[in-house]
């Protein structure tokens, strides 16, 4: 128990930092409360749809919440798509939960094995084998704040796999995320390769292997993904998993707020809902990225908390899948959601 306190006060400074903020928006959210904000649905409907109609041949998918009046608009909001690295948020949060229960410890150090390795991108992966050794800690910063895959395998594995994951979501009434494979797991299948191979961990040769494999096993396996279930989410599930994790319905508040820091601090995604804000908003997110197979990409994904400067707050989800443009084109449909939603709020 006291090794435990301790590692809970060793990230007590980020926390209360984080805390401090959390209290200063929701401050400011109370000042607005007189006149809680809605959504111009007319204008959302227009916008959105107009960038849907332009995104194509991909699919779109955006819902929108605001968390002072719960008022909802979706588009798409019940669809699935893939949702690739967006895991890694939920599956902090359970981690956070075992942390909370004694089960896990932040200090525990997990010795990382080829058997361990899995596909780009992790920055683990490039330091293996010189470097082995991880705390949890460390782990849950990887995942998370950079989403390495080889730290959220190992700590899905800690907290007992992809359906203990899905199972835990259920449980705690947050429907619309199915998580089924591990990242060594899912991304070889994506692209028609067999079983992981530890080799496969470095980027050059993994696009080698993926370049062996004949285009219709790829083409193939890409429909395969994309006309299930597995591995993907709606928009309005990664709407609800967000609104859980800010309410404190996952984890202690200490916990919460740890998360909730490194979901604000990751340097990834810088061009897509963040580059839609205007100066002196706060984004707290997760973003997901799939492969491009084919001149197709499976998914550019953004899913976060939002706080204006001015105190008003909404919580959102873009998704869009099967897109043949190029990435800082599938970026900017990203940011172009955001700011519509911005104009969208009176």
């Amino acid at each position: 128990m006291n090794r435990q306190l301790g590692a809970l006060e060793w990230a007590l400074c980020p926390a209360v930092v984080a805390l401090a903020f959390l209290a200063g928006t929701a401050g400011a959210a109370e000042v607005s409360a007189a006149r809680p904000p809605h959504l111009d649905r007319t204008l959302l409907a227009a916008r959105i749809g107009a960038l849907a109609k332009g995104a194509a041949p991909a699919r779109l998918g955006v819902s929108v919440l605001l968390p002072v009046s719960g008022e909802q608009w979706s588009f798409g909001g019940n669809e699935w798509f893939p949702m690739q690295s967006v895991f890694k948020a939920p599956l902090a949060a359970m981690l956070l939960d075992a942390v909370d229960k004694g089960r896990v410890r932040f200090d525990s150090t997990m010795v990382i094995r080829e058997r361990d390795l899995s596909p780009p991108y992790s920055a683990i992966g490039d330091s293996f084998p010189a470097r082995t050794r991880y705390t949890v800690s460390e782990l849950l910063e990887g995942a998370v704040g950079r989403s390495d895959n080889i730290a959220a395998d190992v700590l899905l594995g800690l907290v007992g796999g992809p359906r203990a994951l899905t199972a835990w979501l259920v449980a705690h009434k947050v429907d619309g995320i199915h998580v089924n494979r591990a990242e060594r797991e899912l991304q070889p299948a994506l692209v028609g390769l067999g079983k992981f191979r530890s080799e496969w961990a470095h980027q050059a040769a993994f696009s080698k292997a993926v370049s062996m494999v004949p285009e219709s096993a790829r083409r193939a396996a890409m429909k395969r993904y994309l006309s299930g279930t597995e591995d993907m989410l709606t928009p309005d599930g990664g709407v609800a998993f967000l609104e859980a994790l800010q309410d404190g319905r996952f984890c202690s508040a200490v916990l919460t707020a740890r998360l909730l820091k490194i979901m604000t601090e990751t340097p990834t995604g810088a061009h897509r809902v963040k580059a839609g804000l205007p100066p002196g908003a706060t984004l707290t997110h997760k973003t997901g990225s799939g492969q491009t197979i084919l001149g197709v990409n499976i998914a550019c994904n953004d899913i976060g908390l939002v706080t204006l400067g001015d105190g008003r707050r909404f919580t959102i989800a873009v998704l869009l899948s099967g897109s043949t443009a190029s990435e800082g084109a599938r970026d900017s449909v990203q940011a172009a959601v955001a700011q519509a939603v911005v104009e969208a709020l009176r």
